[in-house]
């Protein structure tokens, strides 16, 4: 399209409300300037392909609209900015008045000066677990035979959050906390699955020499879930690793703001252990909580609480 020259009919010519679609930067400006009057309302879409390849040129036309319609990675990549409400501000000093984020199958925010309107949308599929929302809150809750925690973390983006777990160790009778750092490595997107791959980090700030690093990762579709979990943990007492894989199965496929309910196997060892453990676990929730109970006789009870906010 970079070679395209729209020619614009005389009839329309003196639109009120003109859309410059997502098209290179030079077809959206020669567009522009074949308008014989400026329509009270002008619409910019645009991409990160733009972005990277024609900035000077997608600057110009941005500096003649008034409204800028991005995502969410594209608004923060376009203004280099960490937060999207950051992002706003500045795409407004840029020229257009008002900015749209879309944020997928979860909606869109609307920016003017220092008001925000939230469109949120839900999907009608199941998920094995609450969605995560950037910039949003989570809270968690986890215990079993080795330890009990509580983290509590913040994600500036889809892409990474950063928070405090706390934890009471009954393996070593001790007390620590750590600063936490998960990124998604990699994610994909099907009509009927998605996959995640996370990096997660964690350090103890009173004591350096503790801490741990791992991957974790999930795929699932409407009926089935798999995940699994590889972590290297290091102390002042005796390092250790710790891994998991896990299966389950929807008995029914809920709507949005149902219970659903997911059926699973857990396998897992930890090399503080001599073995693998197996055992059923079942997992509940409905909107931004999750419950997750699982039991057997070396592992005890596995527990697992969540809810975003």
């Amino acid at each position: 399209m970079e070679n395209f020259i729209p020619k614009v009919p005389i009839e329309w010519k003196v639109p009120k409300v003109l859309l410059l679609g997502n098209l290179h930067p030079e077809v959206q400006l020669s567009a522009l300037s074949q308008m014989s009057e400026k329509p009270e309302l002008i619409i910019l879409d645009s991409m990160n392909f733009w972005i990277d390849n024609y900035r000077e040129t997608l600057d110009k036309v941005i500096n003649k609209v008034d409204i800028l319609c991005v995502n969410d990675e594209e608004a923060l990549e376009l203004t280099k900015k960490k937060t999207l409400v950051n992002a706003a501000d500045e795409i407004q000093k840029y020229g257009p008045k008002y900015v749209i984020i879309k944020k997928g199958e979860h909606g869109a925010m609307l920016f003017n000066k220092n008001n925000i309107f939230f469109c949120l949308m839900a999907s009608l599929y199941s998920q094995a677990r609450p969605i995560s929302y950037p910039e949003g809150f989570t809270l968690m809750s986890h215990s079993d035979i080795y330890k009990d925690s509580v983290y509590f973390h913040y994600s500036p983006s889809f892409k990474y959050s950063v928070g405090l777990e706390v934890a009471k160790d009954d393996y070593f009778d001790d007390e620590y906390s750590f600063f936490r750092f998960t990124y998604l490595l990699n994610r994909k997107n099907t009509q009927n699955s998605q996959s995640n791959l996370y990096f997660q980090l964690g350090l103890d700030p009173e004591n350096f020499d503790r801490h741990f690093y791992g991957l974790h990762g999930d795929w699932e579709t409407r009926r089935w879930f798999v995940g699994f979990g590889y972590k290297e943990s290091f102390n002042d007492f005796e390092d250790f690793s710790e891994k998991y894989l896990q299966f389950g199965i929807a008995p029914y496929l809920g709507k949005y703001g149902d219970l659903h309910t997911w059926l699973m196997f857990k396998t897992k060892k930890n090399s503080l252990g001599d073995s693998w453990s197996t055992y059923p676990v079942i997992k509940f929730f409905k909107g931004d909580f999750l419950i997750e109970l699982g039991y057997n006789n070396k592992t005890r009870t596995d527990a697992h609480l969540m809810y975003r906010f």
